[in-house]
């Protein structure tokens, strides 16, 4: 299933239930001008690696240029954050353990099975998302 969140397209292809909780993987496609601000995440860890474009990727007090082929991680409890520097970003990303996926879930909106992103996805308007997000183990302002 496809979803819009934050104005990004993602597609989970294996979730917790498909896992037995050990991780999630999620294709996202996502447009410059949506990254999360910094934040932390106190339940998983993360992987990313690049299907298409390039972007720069603060993790605590290192960066990484990250191009197509390429991957990096972002260990839990280290704060991180991320600018896309291409037209789009298509990656994989893997969290472990899976769960994260729930949060993406309750901030999105299913999207066509023709979707292609970026392009003008619907505005998705979710009350309190820094309170969604702190029950799911995120911590912004890091």
């Amino acid at each position: 299933m496809s979803q819009w969140e934050n104005g990004n397209l993602t597609t989970n292809l294996a979730e917790k239930k498909d896992t037995n909780g050990a991780f999630c993987l999620v294709e996202a496609t996502l447009a410059p001008g949506s990254e999360p601000p910094p934040h932390l995440h106190t339940r998983e860890d993360e992987l990313f690696y690049v299907l298409e474009g390039e972007f720069d990727v603060y993790v605590g007090k290192e960066a990484f240029k990250v191009e197509t082929g390429e991957c990096v991680f972002l260990p839990r409890f280290t704060p991180h954050a991320f600018v896309i520097r291409s037209p789009w970003l298509r990656v994989l990303a893997l969290f472990s353990p899976a769960g994260l996926e729930e949060f993406l879930k309750a901030t999105s909106v299913p999207a066509p099975d023709d979707a292609v992103a970026p392009s003008e996805p619907p505005v998705v308007a979710v009350q309190n998302v820094f309170e969604l997000a702190a029950r799911y183990g995120i911590q912004f302002g890091n």
